[in-house]
C-alpha cells in the first residue's frame, strides 16, 4: 500500500444508496455521535467482520449520502487500519478502483448490519460488545 493510494482515496467522493443515507442519519442519532463519519467508519469495520463474499447489491444513488474519502476513512492512522483490514480480508491484490468499490460496499453493508444488531440491543451495549470482541 502506498501513499498515492491513500491520497487518491482521500480525494474520492463516496456516495451511498438512498437507504444508506437514511441509515447513516438514523444510526448517528441513535448512537449519540456528533458526526456521521464515526458511524460510517464503524459500519465499514463491522462489515469486514463478516464473510467477504457478498452481493454487490448496493447501488450508489445521487440522493444518497456523499462523503469525501478523507472524512469517511478518518485520520491517516485510522484510514490505514481500515485499508489493511480490507486488503487482508480479500486476500488478493486489488486495483485502486476495486478498493474504492469495496470500501463503498462495506460501508453500505455495515450500515445494514449495525441497524440489524441495534434492533436487539442499545447502541452503547452494542459498542461495548464490539470492543470486547475486538480485544479478544
Amino acid at each position: 500500500m502506498n501513499g498515492q493510494l491513500l491520497e487518491e482515496l482521500n480525494t474520492t467522493m463516496f456516495t451511498s444508496s438512498k437507504q444508506g443515507k437514511e441509515l447513516v442519519t438514523e444510526l448517528t442519532r441513535k448512537s449519540g455521535f456528533s458526526s456521521e463519519n464515526i458511524i460510517s467508519r464503524l459500519a465499514i469495520s463491522r462489515s469486514l467482520q463478516e464473510d467477504i463474499n457478498f452481493k454487490h447489491e448496493y447501488s450508489a444513488d445521487p440522493r444518497g449520502k456523499q462523503i469525501r474519502g478523507k472524512t469517511l476513512l478518518g485520520k491517516k492512522e485510522t484510514a490505514l487500519v481500515l485499508l489493511t483490514m480490507l486488503i487482508v480480508k480479500t486476500g488478493q491484490v486489488l486495483e485502486n478502483e476495486e478498493i474504492k468499490q469495496q470500501i463503498r460496499l462495506h460501508w453500505e453493508r455495515g450500515l445494514r448490519l449495525l441497524k440489524e444488531d441495534s434492533k436487539e440491543k442499545e447502541m452503547q451495549t452494542l459498542f461495548l460488545e464490539y470492543a470486547k470482541t475486538a480485544a479478544l
